[in-house]
């Protein structure tokens, strides 16, 4: 299982509104999830923090069911 993989469809989704997606994975059911926006980012297009984090949490527990940490990180000033 690859976070990176398992996170696909996020990540094209953020591209469309100008955000690149970084996956760190950090051993077991853990991962670091950073949203970084590009020139073309779209500030309004971001929705809160907590609702992409359970996102994120769905798409990785699909892939490989468990007790997941993450840690997901958004650009200054955004929710």
């Amino acid at each position: 299982m690859s976070v990176t993989n398992a996170l696909s469809p996020l990540t094209d989704a953020l591209a469309l509104d100008g955000y690149e997606l970084v996956a760190t994975e950090l051993g077991g059911l853990s991962a670091r999830i950073e949203v970084v926006a590009t020139g073309a980012a779209c500030p309004d297009c971001l929705i809160p923090r907590e609702m992409f984090t359970a996102m994120v949490l769905d798409r990785l527990r699909g892939d490989a069911p468990g007790a997941w940490s993450v840690e997901v990180v958004y650009p200054a000033g955004a929710a």
